[in-house]
């Protein structure tokens, strides 16, 4: 079984213990995992496709570009997987097992906890297509903070479920990683701060707002809202801590990075750039390489991706 793995990496594995690798070029394993992840099981246009992914040639070099990744896809997938519907549109007649996908399945199926072991870093981590279009880019980037913003949701759950059954350690470490996930809510910082010292952890509680009040100065310029600022404030009183909060604040190491954990509407988010780029390619282009993508008609190449092109 194939498995196409995009948290914390773009790679497609075999089953195995380690999984093996399979060695695919970034564009054609990017090219998957987009269609991996219209989630409904959807075509894509194979114009939106070369405007993704081949931007910058003529039409005829980017649809040879894409016959060629889509033969070599066929070649790894096997027979029936990857099919077209007509002649400009190319989707996955079966799906392709990914972790992107079954985190958005296991959180429709109210299962958060298994969601979250499968979040092992944000969406496609420090992968870089060459040659790839701006709307690309916009694409993972909103891609990857929406399932970031799930994953946190999805760690708040498992938190309170866990506090809940008494397990606090356990309820707290989750919330921790709520927190690391989503850093800028500060709705959640005050849940936490508030459980850290109904359980007796008023000096990690302390150290969580000088934490985040640092970051707040050093990355906006701004300080932490009247109530949080509050809620500090009464806990320094009940620990006993006689310094004022902002010699805490001042005090309070430079908080780490926040761990790379990586949550659906993928479908949605890639229909937001499907219709970026068509707005794109309405507009008048300057002549250039890429001129030709936006004004010649993408039913002028009719060869087949089931052999190799020449």
């Amino acid at each position: 079984m194939l498995r196409l793995a995009t948290f914390g990496q773009l790679e497609l594995q075999r089953d195995g213990a380690p999984p093996e690798a399979v060695a695919l070029q970034p564009k054609r394993l990017a090219l998957l995992a987009y269609l991996a992840l219209n989630l409904d099981g959807g075509y894509c246009r194979r114009d939106l496709l070369l405007a993704l992914l081949w931007p910058e040639r003529d039409q005829t070099a980017a649809r040879h570009a894409l016959r060629h990744a889509l033969y070599h896809l066929r070649n790894v997938l096997g027979d029936g997987v990857l099919v077209s519907r007509g002649t400009e549109e190319i989707g996955l007649a079966q799906p392709v097992w990914s972790d992107a996908w079954a985190f958005a399945r296991a959180l429709d199926d109210a299962r958060p906890g298994e969601a979250l072991a499968l979040y092992r870093g944000d969406f496609l981590a420090g992968v870089f297509v060459d040659g790839a279009s701006p709307e690309w880019d916009e694409w993972v980037s909103h891609t990857r903070d929406h399932l970031r913003t799930r994953a946190a949701a999805a760690a708040w759950k498992v938190a309170e479920l866990a506090v809940q059954s008494g397990e606090v350690a356990r309820g707290l470490d989750a919330a921790q990683r709520a927190q690391a996930l989503d850093p800028d809510n500060e709705l959640g910082l005050q849940r936490l701060m508030r459980w850290l010292e109904q359980f007796g952890r008023r000096p990690a509680a302390l150290q969580l707002f000088g934490d985040f009040a640092r970051r707040m100065r050093g990355e906006y310029q701004a300080e932490p809202s009247a109530d949080t600022a509050a809620l500090a404030e009464a806990i320094r009183g009940a620990a006993g801590v006689q310094l004022p909060l902002i010699t805490l604040i001042e005090r309070s190491p430079s908080p780490s990075p926040a761990p790379p954990w990586p949550a659906p509407g993928v479908r949605a988010c890639a229909g937001v750039w499907r219709l970026r780029i068509a707005a794109r390619q309405r507009r008048p282009r300057a002549v250039g390489p890429t001129a030709g993508l936006a004004m010649r008609s993408p039913g002028s190449d009719r060869a087949s991706d089931t052999e190799l092109p020449r």
